[in-house]
């Protein structure tokens, strides 16, 4: 039996309109010699998506069709790892649809190349127009060809570069479980810029290609980046505390780094029951990391914040900076 090199993970949830795209991208794409293999896992959908993977998964061999109650996508992909059978492992979302030589160039480098994560760029494809829009992240500045998980996270953290997409990287599963590295399930956002910090804080060795990867729906109605919510909020919150505190411990890149995304989120939330006064809360009890940010943003509320008090002046630092972006 071939070997197989790449494990192409899926989560499937409601996403009827969405998979046969892409897993007919995927079928497009993929080597004819057995090496890569398709996990597509059905995280208790109630519409017609496991009826169109199963009828995929009939119709070729490489597909994997598995059924499982509700859980979320972390314990989803968790899953995907725990099962997947390839040497290196792709997180592919359900909605979105792969380059036409990704599997090819990502193949190559798993033969030529030895890493425990490689990097690729990626696509944007806004719902409502025709054509890509390629993005340029920059991304290669953060590489220089002979680097460790660290020394891009040292770059990536000062820098306004981000690497926080987890299915534009290919992942070698033996890093992941020997290192038991894994998606958290406590958090429903974020929890892939924790996957990724978690990985980088490890990999011994790292690359990047300059070649597409994904084509990415950012804009598709009920995606997780449109549905953002207080309780979201505050996972991303949790997340940039997370970081920062092991950051600040291992004196790694600019300490300003999350402490400026830490403002970026607050100033998103709503204050909306139940969470709003829970993240009003949050943000007290951990106003310290607000000390360290150096943005526009955070000097504002910080200043205000002594004399009002965080709900007010998060209110006026919002309205500020809305105003500032109408006159721009």
């Amino acid at each position: 039996m071939k070997k197989i090199l790449l494990s192409i993970i899926i989560p499937i949830y409601q996403v009827e309109e969405y998979i046969k795209d892409c897993l007919e991208s995927i079928i497009h794409s993929i080597a004819k010699d057995g090496s890569v293999e398709v996990i597509c896992i059905d995280d208790g959908s109630t519409d017609n998506s496991g009826f169109i993977c199963s009828e995929y998964a009939n119709k070729y061999s490489c597909i994997t069709y598995i059924k499982k109650n509700n859980e979320g996508v972390s314990k989803t992909r968790n899953f995907g790892v725990y099962i997947a059978k390839g040497e290196y492992i792709s997180f592919i979302d359900a909605d979105d649809l792969v380059h036409p030589d990704y599997i090819g160039v990502a193949l190559t480098a798993i033969r030529e190349m030895s890493f425990d994560i490689c990097f690729f760029e990626y696509e944007d494809l806004p719902q409502k127009q025709n054509n890509f829009e390629i993005i340029r992240s920059d991304r290669a500045a953060l590489f220089t060809g002979h680097d460790t998980g660290r020394m891009v996270y040292d770059r990536m953290l000062r820098s306004n570069i981000h690497l926080s997409n987890v299915w534009s990287a290919i992942y070698k599963k033996n890093f992941l479980v020997r290192n038991e590295i894994s998606f958290n399930n406590s958090w429903i956002s974020s929890e892939d810029v924790d996957f990724i910090n978690a990985c980088l804080s490890r990999a011994e060795s790292v690359c990047y290609i300059n070649q597409s990867s994904v084509i990415y729906r950012r804009y598709r109605e009920g995606s997780a980046t449109n549905n953002m919510n207080n309780y979201k909020i505050l996972c991303d919150l949790q997340v940039r505390m997370k970081w920062f505190e092991y950051v600040t411990e291992e004196h790694i890149g600019d300490i300003s780094y999350y402490p400026n995304e830490f403002v970026d989120i607050m100033m998103s939330t709503e204050l909306k029951q139940p969470y709003g006064i829970t993240i009003l809360e949050y943000v007290k009890k951990h106003r310290y990391i607000l000390y360290k940010a150096n943005s526009k943003k955070a000097l504002i509320f910080k200043k205000l914040s002594v004399i009002f008090g965080e709900r007010i002046s998060l209110l006026i630092t919002k309205a500020i900076v809305n105003m500032t972006k109408k006159r721009n």
